[in-house]
């Protein structure tokens, strides 16, 4: 009866401990000179650096020792000779991404980097695509068997950017390794002087270049996928989005009309652009972008001339944007709390209440304009804004769910917030001598806050304000570290395979209004922030939504084999107890 017992409540142990992450001991050399004999899993990568040889730029390869233990979220970084502080940065940024790509806890385990550089000095940048996929190899335990090359910028929302000096760090690795993993947006860029892209002169020095977006698409390249619930599977968005246009377009009407009383026809005509561009528009979200743009311009040219008219003053459009806002504010509150905790509504609301908040800065910056024009555009802009938030969220909630959808996980909420307030403290440490961006820094942890402590009562919003944080954070280290011509098409491409990852109709919108930007005639700014925030969401969402962390072949099997070794154990302790060799009960003697 005893052995029974023993064996039911291992039988109902087994789940528990089998969502325990435990490492397996790896035989490799970082675990042994860091002196762990279990739960210790190491791997090697190689990246590639620059030097100087006799006046010109080599490429050097460099090999990455990584390993991961079981502990509190620590990063150790040891290189030979020297490094720079982004190497401290960006290897704290690849530890995070490999554990929400991982599907693992940040927190629960310790990161360990062994560096040899022969050249002076190890760049963090370039080295953190490697540096990351070394992570998420060992924190899922796989071994490739072969030499795993790697060059790229890694960014928190786990994309692989560009490099300077490619051809001389594809030449060093080729030395290394078969296949070499290089930045998607780079692969068809033809070489200076010559006819050859990358993929030609990966085959003249006998390797494979392949092209990646994502750390994600480098692990499904070695045979490792991560699965994504639908996001949106019961959200009616294309029927939304075609209501929004029509609104949209109504009030463009409506302004061109006050544009003509107020400023004359000729200021009608200088929007010709982007009334044609509406006109022949054959998508619903382009028509958006359109009517967005061309609404912007001409409220702004009738704000401009009633101002200088006497008509209306500056007073009276800064009483305006205040009352949109709050009422856009109102809205956002409401709508998150009814909606609960609906996968497809809370990521639609949540996208949406994210441009309420940049709303809010557009007015608040709208002060430090230099000329009335800024000012004015400003000021408009914030109240287009917060108009399309406050009509989106009323045609959403009047749109009925197609199927039940699945609920959100607060856990997976709590964790998105975990990882977004890690990488904002290691961007403290990192800009701790710099007062302006600790200013702007100590406003994201607000965010945070506020968003946290309404994670229960309104999801929608609690996830608005987790997102624009980290979307602050993609934009600061994105503008810092990228080439400007290809930042675009990069972070274009990353929102791309988000939005194939989770089958997110909002993360593709986004995409799409963000193709209108440029053929608007925005500014490269805005452009670049439009496809950001597809990125930024679709990061969010697929860390949301994993139906299980990605794991080797063959792991989802341990629970089968250890029950089954359990219940063999339990028949054979049960056998030897019927026979006098093994005792139930330590108060019980032997007979002699």
């Amino acid at each position: 009866m005893k052995t029974a017992s023993v064996l039911l409540l291992v039988l109902v142990l087994l789940p528990v401990f089998n969502h325990v992450d435990t490492l397996a001991a790896s035989s490799g050399e970082l675990c042994g000179t860091l002196g762990f004999t279990s739960n210790c899993f190491d791997i090697a990568v190689y990246s590639a650096g620059i030097a100087g040889k006799d006046g010109e730029i080599i490429g050097v390869p460099v090999e990455i020792d990584l390993a991961v233990t079981r502990g509190s979220g620590a990063v150790f970084v040891h290189v030979e000779p020297v490094f720079d502080e982004d190497l401290a940065l960006f290897t704290k940024i690849s530890a995070l991404v490999a554990s929400a790509v991982a599907g693992r806890r940040f927190s629960d385990y310790n990161y360990y980097v062994l560096i040899k550089s022969p050249t002076a000095v190890a760049r963090g940048p370039s080295l953190s695509a490697a540096i990351g996929l070394g992570f998420a190899l060992a924190l899922l335990e796989v071994e490739v068997g072969k030499p795993v090359a790697a060059t790229g910028i890694l960014m928190p929302d786990g994309g692989i950017g560009p490099v300077g000096h490619l051809v001389e760090k594809i030449v060093a690795l080729s030395a290394v390794a078969g296949k070499i993993y290089v930045p998607a947006a780079e692969v068809g860029a033809q070489l200076g002087g010559t006819s050859l892209n990358l993929t030609e002169l990966g085959r003249t020095l006998g390797v494979e270049i392949v092209g990646v977006s994502a750390l994600d698409e480098v692990l499904r390249h070695l045979g490792i996928e991560v699965k994504y619930a639908t996001a949106d599977i019961a959200l009616p968005l294309s029927e939304v989005l075609v209501k929004l246009a029509s609104y949209l377009t109504t009030a463009l009407e409506r302004t061109l009309e006050e544009v003509a009383e107020v400023c004359g026809e000729s200021a009608v005509s200088e929007l010709g652009i982007h009334l044609e561009l509406l006109k022949n528009s054959t998508s619903t979200v382009r028509a958006i972008g359109y009517a967005t743009s061309a609404l912007l311009r001409a409220r702004s040219t009738a704000w401009l001339c009633r101002i200088e008219r006497g008509s209306a003053s500056l007073a009276d459009l800064v009483h305006l944007s205040l009352e949109k806002l709050r009422l856009a504010e109102g809205s956002c509150h409401f709508y998150s709390r009814i909606a609960g905790f609906e996968f497809g509504r809370v990521v639609a609301y949540s996208t949406i209440c994210l441009h309420l908040l940049d709303a809010w800065e557009e007015f608040n910056e709208s002060s430090e304009a230099l000329d009335l024009v800024g000012v004015v555009r400003g000021l408009v802009r914030s109240v287009l804004t917060a108009n399309i938030v406050a009509a989106s969220l009323n045609l959403l909630s009047g749109e009925g769910l197609e199927e039940p959808g699945r609920d959100l996980e607060s856990r997976r909420v709590l964790l998105l917030f975990n990882y977004t307030s890690a990488l904002l403290d290691s961007l403290r440490v990192w800009l701790a001598e710099s007062a302006s961006h600790s200013r702007h820094l100590d406003l994201l942890q607000r965010y945070l806050q506020v968003g946290a402590g309404l994670t229960s009562s309104s999801p929608s919003l609690s996830l608005a304000y987790v997102l624009k944080v980290l979307y602050e954070l993609n934009l600061f280290l994105y503008l810092t570290y990228y080439v400007d011509s290809l930042r675009v098409e990069s972070i274009r491409g990353r929102a791309l395979v988000y939005a194939d990852l989770s089958k997110s109709s909002v993360v593709r919108s986004l995409v799409e209004f963000g193709d209108s930007c440029a053929e608007a005639g925005w500014g490269f700014s805005d452009c670049l922030e439009a496809y950001l925030k597809a990125s930024t969401l679709g990061f969010a969402i697929t860390y949301l939504s994993a139906t299980r962390a990605p794991t080797p072949a063959g792991y989802g099997l341990v629970p089968v084999y250890a029950a089954a070794a359990v219940l063999v154990l339990s028949v054979a302790i049960a056998l030897l107890s019927r026979r006098g060799r093994v005792f139930s009960s330590p108060l019980r003697r032997p007979p002699r």
